[in-house]
């Protein structure tokens, strides 16, 4: 077990050209199907450029109790991060990292603890996104999106060990209570494997890309090893000391 100390600053209003800044965001994930809160999760993001560089992921039960981490580190690609997801309650893992001088990508997946531990190497692939790899590529095509233009990338399915083609695209405007939202969907370009997996739903604030809900598939799974489905909704969270026990 190793015991990483973080301190996480206030969110800056404005700073200068490579400054770095950090900030603190909470998701609340409810069941789609039930509407029952699953667990939250904590946010604390470092950035540099208006680009996250750095992210760790601390999820909560709703007793308050630590049963997952994840930490990713953006200095190779700002979209296709090294990243460890560990959940301690179940032993799922996924993991990659890069090899062979960051010409290959390696991707380590673990379903549930006792199962066999999968790995592979990927070629890496110049534009292809994984995780929140995909928070960066918003950022920097929001204007592109917001004016309408369809992306199609390559994303990382840990489970599969492979990259698929995704596409990316605004859906919609719409208005909820006094606010609105952009929707951007994120969806196989497959029609036969949208039919399997869905899209997912992501809404922004109006004028900056600024994630507010995600509505999907979650990379936490359950006690069988299957994805939970979830709504997560956003709030920033004041800055604090944060301890972050991972095995």
């Amino acid at each position: 077990m190793f015991k990483t100390v973080l301190i996480i600053f206030l969110l800056l209003l404005t700073a200068p050209a490579h400054a770095e800044q950090s900030a603190t965001r909470v998701g609340y994930a409810y069941s789609i199907d039930s509407d029952e809160l699953l667990y939250t999760e904590h946010h604390h993001e470092a950035f540099v450029d208006e680009l996250v560089a750095s992210s760790v992921v601390i999820y909560k039960d709703l007793a308050g109790n630590q049963f997952a981490s994840k930490r990713l580190d953006f200095s190779v690609d700002a979209y296709l991060p090294e990243f460890s997801l560990l959940n301690q309650s179940n032993g799922h893992e996924e993991t990659t990292r890069y090899l062979d001088d960051e010409e290959k990508y390696e991707i380590v997946f673990l379903e549930l603890e006792g199962d066999k531990k999968k790995k592979k190497a990927l070629d890496y692939a110049e534009g292809a996104i994984s995780d929140a790899g995909f928070d960066n590529f918003v950022i920097t095509h929001w204007g592109e999106l917001v004016a309408g233009e369809k992306f199609t990338r390559q994303f990382l399915i840990p489970s599969m060990l492979r990259f698929l083609e995704f596409r990316i695209y605004q859906s919609r405007i719409v208005q909820e209570g006094n606010k609105n939202y952009r929707v951007l969907h994120i969806e196989p370009d497959s029609f036969f494997l949208r039919v399997l997996s869905g899209t997912v739903r992501l809404y922004y604030e109006i004028d900056r890309p600024v994630l507010r809900k995600f509505a999907g598939t979650s990379n936490i799974r359950d006690a069988q090893g299957k994805n939970y489905r979830v709504l997560i909704r956003y709030e920033d969270a004041p800055a604090k000391l944060v301890s972050a026990d991972a095995d």
